[in-house]
């Protein structure tokens, strides 16, 4: 029972913290919401698995994409912190980051929150969380489309250009 419990008091808190974006007129804060709902609910349909089974095949290769992730999202934002020129936070960043991790994908924060999530579902891998794994990635994607546009909109040709040098998620794929 407290399973459920934990997670609608933190989606709860989750749609506090993201009021904010949701208001605005573009769709990425709605999608990117739903995002971290999706992580949110992988990490607590989990979480009585995290720590069973250390040397399970599952959460080894759960552990390894966990550490991905978290290096992932450390690098990005240090990063758009370091060379964005950011004004008041990552959303407002006046400058194209190609540094770090973003030499090769451009979105490796969303990428990190689908890493994440597929760590936290490998902890307990079901037909559930595999459905909600399926749902991020549509949502990741998605949600990496929108800004996309907006960055089109934000930095012109630059971002063009960038796009075109850059995968979307994968280096080299996609």
């Amino acid at each position: 029972m407290i399973w459920p419990l934990l997670f609608v008091g933190l989606s709860l808190l989750l749609l506090v913290l993201a009021w904010p974006t949701l208001r605005t007129p573009s769709p990425r804060g709605v999608t990117r919401f739903l995002v971290f709902e999706a992580v949110l609910g992988l990490v607590v349909l989990g979480a009585p698995s995290w720590f069973l089974d250390a040397f399970f095949w599952r959460q080894i290769l759960s552990w390894v994409l966990l550490t991905a992730s978290l290096a992932l999202a450390i690098d990005a934002f240090v990063m758009l912190h370091r060379f964005g020129a950011p004004k008041a936070g990552i959303e407002t960043t006046e400058q194209l980051v190609e540094r770090g991790v973003y030499r090769w994908i451009r979105h490796p924060l969303y990428f990190s929150l689908f890493l994440l999530g597929a760590g936290a579902w490998l902890k307990h891998a079901d037909g559930w969380g595999a459905l909600i794994l399926l749902a991020l990635a549509g949502l990741v994607a998605a949600t990496g489309r929108i800004e996309e546009a907006e960055n089109l909109r934000r930095f012109g040709e630059a971002y063009r250009t960038y796009m075109s040098r850059t995968c979307r998620f994968i280096p080299w794929i996609y």
